[in-house]
C-alpha cells in the first residue's frame, strides 16, 4: 500500500536526518573526500622513438606511462579515462 503524502514527507525527512548524521560522523572521523591536484609528467621522445609519453601522480597510475598522439588540434591518449570519457588530465595538460 502506498504512503500518503504526509507519511512520505516524514520518511523523507527521517532519511535526510540519518544521511546527514552519517556524513557528520564520517567527516568527524576524517573520512572525507578532498580534491588533490594531479601533477602530469610528459616525456617527449619524438626525437628517438617518435612518441610522447605521459603519466601522473594519481594512485592508479603509479609507474604507468600512456602514449599521446596529436590528432588535429587535440591530443589523444591511450589511458582508460580518455577511451571512456573522451578526455583526461593528460590530454588537458598537453592542450594547456
Amino acid at each position: 500500500m502506498p504512503l500518503d503524502s504526509r507519511a512520505q514527507q516524514t520518511v523523507k525527512r527521517e532519511h535526510q536526518r540519518n544521511r546527514n548524521a552519517a556524513g557528520r560522523e564520517r567527516r568527524a572521523n576524517g573520512m572525507s573526500y578532498r580534491k588533490v591536484a594531479i601533477n602530469v609528467t610528459v616525456l617527449d621522445l619524438r626525437a628517438t622513438l617518435g612518441k610522447v609519453l605521459a603519466s601522473s601522480d594519481a594512485p592508479a597510475e603509479k609507474g604507468r606511462w600512456f602514449e599521446m598522439e596529436p590528432k588535429g588540434e587535440r591530443w589523444e591518449c591511450t589511458c582508460g579515462l580518455y577511451r571512456n570519457c573522451g578526455s583526461c588530465h593528460h590530454s588537458a595538460h598537453m592542450a594547456a
